[in-house]
């Protein structure tokens, strides 16, 4: 019995271990996050109407989002006291309230993609010309890469 007790210690002490070693790498990502963040706004920025609109249509899909109980609590009402005429106002206004917040939905993903694939489009251009400023013969980085590009070429080729 002493010696299954023993390994069960171990595995809630190694458990706890690795719990705290989760929360100190979230703690990390936190600020590596916000650095990033940082590092990439001068690409965001130009593009910052996009990014608003986004963020406020994502708000007006919320609101509609938090109506939609409302309306369903209204549903269970009228369907108690039998009211047909209001049951089908409900539906409709139900109805309503999906496809709008779809098309919202549909509205918001796309301008956020649209943010974030003009954004890549400049961080690309501008490593692709600090790239190109950079004197090939002069660069250790360069000299590495051609000569890791020519073996993968030696490799592909036999």
């Amino acid at each position: 019995m002493t010696a299954r007790a023993a390994p069960a210690a171990s595995r809630g002490s190694r458990s706890e271990e690795k719990l705290r070693a989760f929360h100190e790498e979230d703690a990390i990502g936190a600020t590596y996050d916000a650095r990033l963040i940082q590092r990439l706004w001068p690409f965001i920025r130009p593009h910052a109407g996009h990014l608003a609109v986004s963020v406020g249509v994502l708000l007006v899909i919320s609101a509609f989002n938090l109506a939609r109980p409302i309306v369903m609590g209204r549903v269970v009402l009228h369907a108690a006291q039998r009211d047909r005429g209001a049951l089908f106002t409900d539906g409709l206004l139900f109805t309503g309230l999906v496809l709008v917040s779809q098309l919202l939905s549909f509205w918001q993903i796309y301008e956020m993609q649209v943010v974030g694939a003009r954004a890549m489009a400049d961080l690309r251009e501008t490593v692709f010309l600090f790239l190109q400023r950079l004197s090939a013969s002069s660069s250790r980085w360069a000299s590495s890469t051609r000569s890791a590009i020519s073996s993968r070429s030696r490799r592909t080729s036999s």
